[in-house]
């Protein structure tokens, strides 16, 4: 980036990792801090599938799994009370640098869900790994909440695979 005279960096992010970013926006001195490239209606950090306010299956449940060879284990900053702990910590003005968007499969009693084993414990909407309510991150700002999408590959084509979400979150990066 240097090379190209490129100082500053906008952020694109998927699930935990727009927690991430947001923290690397809060805490710490980074590009984010130089980014002023491409106008004003460009975005510095934009998420999608994002757990800001934790998620069910990173909790016991989680533990559970990771006992039979499944699930990654119990982590307690993606479960709801970590997840409000944290973003207790987080200032307002790096939440209103984030731009988020939600995704949920079709709800209702003959429909396909993400992901079966996720939709026994997760409230409908959601995206197979987060409840729509909980990828809202308060004090940031809505993108969208499109139905058909889900966190991962399954019945419904991933959050990450929709080449006109990518082509337009790329389009408004900041850098």
């Amino acid at each position: 980036a240097v090379d190209n005279d490129i100082h500053g960096c906008g952020v694109i992010a998927h699930s935990q990792g727009g927690m991430a970013a947001l923290h690397l926006r809060d805490t710490y001195w980074s590009c984010l801090d130089n980014a002023n490239g491409g106008g004003k209606r460009k975005r510095l950090i934009q998420s999608i599938g994002t757990p800001y306010q934790g998620t069910p299956l990173a909790g016991n449940i989680a533990a559970i799994g990771y006992i039979f060879g499944i699930l990654c284990g119990y982590n307690y900053d993606l479960t709801e009370d970590g997840a409000d702990a944290w973003l207790n910590t987080i200032s307002d003005s790096s939440r209103s640098d984030v731009f988020y968007g939600r995704t949920y499969a079709e709800t209702g009693f003959r429909t396909t869900p993400c992901l079966w084993a996720s939709d026994l414990i997760l409230n409908d909407p959601e995206d197979g790994v987060v409840e729509s309510e909980n990828a809202v991150l308060p004090g940031g700002r809505a993108l969208f909440h499109r139905m058909g999408l889900c966190h991962i590959s399954s019945n419904f084509p991933a959050q990450t695979k929709k080449r006109g979400i990518n082509k337009t979150l790329n389009k408004r990066a900041k850098y």
